[in-house]
């Protein structure tokens, strides 16, 4: 991608909970557009259990032709956030973009529903700690990152972009996941109805099926996870029982996307100067693909929860 070609050159972003997953794909999909890239994790550089670090993910994202910066944050934690925002404030004078995505995925496994392997109804399930992954992190911190970096994205006409799912419609996981998903996406509705008449844009984002470290390796391991997932999501689609037949073993996987599939979606909408009238929607990755011209790393459009059925997905806008 040629200088000219690098629409986001100059912009700033800042991706939260970029170490792994779909934030990472984020980062990297800003990065490939030219834009200066602000990435946060629990830590640095310490990889954990699952691989993945901040100032790795830095990297990827100044390699892909961005300029990729590491930060540490907690994002349970106030006093780190507003040092996250103090940093961008003094080092760029404003922001562009953000991208609410923190979730500590695995933090949600111990309520898993009874449709997930070794799951268990929500009478049986614990709750903490399910209810700290859907609500502490998955709601309570976006909204004080938005908030917190609102004089920022005001400064610049910006765009925040919620990274959520499905699951506010149809089962998905637990009805724990279910009920953060649901809220966060209610929340940023009415942050958009505050927003109506100031120059930020605010909208949800729905990737589909992404080959993330943790549930890359899974539905590798075991295609048929993936397809217990989709014959749950697909339940209501016409004829799509019969699609799901006609991929056999392993060749389910195709329905799936890399993390940088949604990476490229924020950055179509962060270059778009009509991005305005898409505030307070609800958009798939695969919709947008298709109405900006972009595709995944393998140049094409997968669709692996079916979001472009607008019968199936009322609510859906793209």
């Amino acid at each position: 991608m040629s200088s000219v070609e690098k629409p986001l050159a100059g912009r700033v972003a800042l991706v939260t909970g970029a170490s792994r997953g779909v934030g990472k794909g984020i980062a990297i999909g800003l990065g490939e557009a030219g834009a200066t890239v602000y990435v946060t994790a629990r830590t640095l550089s310490k990889v954990g259990a699952i691989p993945g670090t901040a100032e790795q993910t830095a990297e990827e994202v100044t390699a892909a032709g961005g300029k990729g910066i590491a930060l540490q944050c907690d994002h349970s934690d106030d006093a780190q956030v507003d040092e996250v925002v103090r940093r961008i404030a003094r080092d760029e004078g404003g922001l562009d973009v953000l991208v609410n995505n923190v979730y500590p995925a695995p933090g949600i496994l111990p309520t898993a529903g009874p449709n997930m392997p070794g799951g268990k109804p929500f009478w049986e399930s614990p709750v903490h700690e399910g209810w700290e992954a859907a609500f502490t992190i998955g709601v309570r911190s976006h909204y004080v990152m938005t908030q917190k970096a609102m004089p920022l994205l005001l400064k610049r006409s910006g765009l925040v972009v919620e990274i959520a799912s499905p699951g506010n419609y149809c089962y998905l996981v637990s009805t724990m996941y279910g009920m953060g998903r649901a809220a966060a996406e209610r929340m940023m509705v009415q942050m958009a109805m505050e927003l109506e008449d100031y120059p930020v844009s605010i909208l949800t984002l729905w990737p589909g099926v992404v080959r993330t470290e943790v549930m890359g390796t899974a539905i590798e391991q075991n295609p048929e996870l993936l397809r217990q997932i989709l014959t749950g999501t697909w339940a209501n689609i016409p004829g799509a029982m019969d699609d799901l037949a006609k991929l056999p073993g392993a060749e389910v996987l195709r329905v799936t996307e890399s993390q940088v599939f949604t990476g490229r979606a924020v950055a179509a909408l962060a270059a778009d100067p009509g991005v305005k009238v898409k505030s307070g929607k609800v958009f798939s990755v695969a919709g947008l693909a298709k109405e900006y011209g972009f595709t995944d790393i393998d140049g094409t459009i997968p669709d692996g929860l079916r979001l472009l059925d607008v019968d199936a997905w009322p609510p859906l806008r793209s």
